[in-house]
Parts: C-alpha cells; structure tokens; sequence
C-alpha cells in the first residue's frame, strides 16, 4: 500500500487500518488475519464487532464451537446493533441450526428408519416407523447441549428401550452410536432435523 510508504504511522490509525486490511479486503484468508490483527491492536476500537464477526465466520467450518463463542459475544456485548442481529442470525441457521426442530428423518442400523415427531415446544418426541417389518411406536426425550445430543426412548410397543448418544455432524444433521435393552451391542444411528 502506497499511502503507508509516505506515512508510517497510518498502521497505527484505527479507521485507516480497519479500511484497508479488513473492510475493503475481499480475500477470505488475509481479511480474517487482519481481523484478529485488528482486535489485538485496537482492542476497544470502534469496530470490534465487525472484525470479531470476521473472524467468527471464517471458523464456521474449521471450529464451529470458537465461531459460536465468538458470536455469543458479539450478541451479548453489542446488543441492539447490526453486527449482534448477524451473529443470532448465524447461531440460529448456521451453527446451532434450529436445535431440536420440529421432526427427525432418522436411520438407525438394520431396516429401521423411523420419524421422530417434537410434542409442540417440548423435548419429548413420537416415535413411528417399521422395524423388522414391523410397525412400533415409541416416546423418546432429547438434549441438546453445544455439539452433542443424547437420547432416551423410555417407552416402546416393542418394549425395546433405548439410549442414543452422538454429536452433530453438519448443520442440523446427528449421528451416534446406541444401544437397546433387546439388541446389543451398540449400533449406528444418524439423523437429519426438519425444522418447520
């Protein structure tokens, strides 16, 4: 950059260096290096939202746990702005996904591929679909808590009780291992959240 060369001091002027090495760059890589750069040099600067948004998005796909803390930061410390409506809207549809949504198209190992169904805004969900070429029916709680999920399908028509265990894989997608009072030992399960 030209303007530095006859002004060194310009690396040290905030809005000059927010606007050359972060606003206006378009490469990915380098912005998000100017961002955490930015956030050590200029640690109460007026653009600490906007840069800790740049680099909570470019962690979206390496380390989704650090994008989420950044964002949860961004909301609770800059309420009311522009950058903390971005950061829900990313926990919401990008990270967190729509948490227990509504139904799960799930496989789980064999031939069963039942659909798991939400009771309203509750954790408890209805269990239906053919296992072993039979119809069951069933009632199940799951927790979310950060990445991981954890099932318990405490009652069943086929009295075949279980505990799921497993992490998220992709945006509103799980899998896991489980394990049944019938059927041992653990088996695979994963499982795509329908949110509306």
């Amino acid at each position: 950059m030209r303007a530095k060369e006859f002004d060194p001091l310009l690396d040290k002027d905030e809005a000059f260096f927010f606007l050359t090495n972060v606003d206006t760059n378009h490469d990915d890589t380098s912005r998000a290096a100017a961002a955490k750069q930015y956030l050590i040099i200029f640690p109460s600067g007026p653009n600490i939202a906007e840069a800790t948004f740049v680099v909570a998005e470019s962690l979206e796909t390496s380390d989704r746990n650090q994008a989420k803390t950044y964002y949860t930061q961004i909301a609770a410390k800059f309420p009311g702005t522009e950058w903390s409506r971005q950061a829900n809207e990313r926990l919401t549809n990008r990270i967190n996904g729509c948490g227990l949504g509504k139904t799960w198209s799930v496989v789980e190992s064999g031939n069963a591929s039942p659909t798991w169904t939400r009771r309203g805004t509750s954790n408890i969900f209805d269990v239906s679909g053919l296992a072993g070429g039979s119809q069951f029916t069933a009632e199940q709680s799951i927790e979310i808590n950060g990445d991981g999920v954890r099932i318990n399908r405490y009652s069943a028509s086929d009295n075949n009780l279980c505990k799921f265990t497993g992490k998220q894989t992709a945006l509103n997608t799980y899998a896991g291992t489980y394990s049944c009072t019938l059927f041992q030992p653990s088996s695979g399960w994963s499982a795509n959240v329908i949110c509306n």
